[in-house]
């Protein structure tokens, strides 16, 4: 049963992730997010990356989920910075 823990904890990772870069898409922003969620969330998965290459290697489930997570987060990230037009977020919708 333990063994199902990390598979789990990473689905529930990447959908709220994933869930919340559509969100930002859609919106043209990211207000409503902080710079403390964002830049921590991103850091720990570009070094839980590299800790689990050097540990375990290569394991291709748990790197596409820390690739996914990481590619969402730059999403929110990307619009944190720098927000959507009005003009093209109105041709967007």
């Amino acid at each position: 049963m333990i063994e199902y823990l990390g598979p789990i904890a990473s689905v529930l990772f990447i959908s709220g992730a994933v869930s919340q870069a559509f969100k930002c898409y859609k919106d043209g922003h990211a207000r409503d997010i902080s710079h403390g969620l964002i830049w921590p969330l991103l850091v720990g998965f570009v070094f839980m990356g590299i800790h689990v290459l050097r540990t375990v290697g290569w394991d291709t489930p748990l790197m596409m989920s820390f690739i996914l997570q990481a590619a969402s987060i730059s999403i929110i990230a990307k619009y944190k910075l720098k927000e959507r037009s009005k003009r093209t977020q109105k041709f967007l919708r």
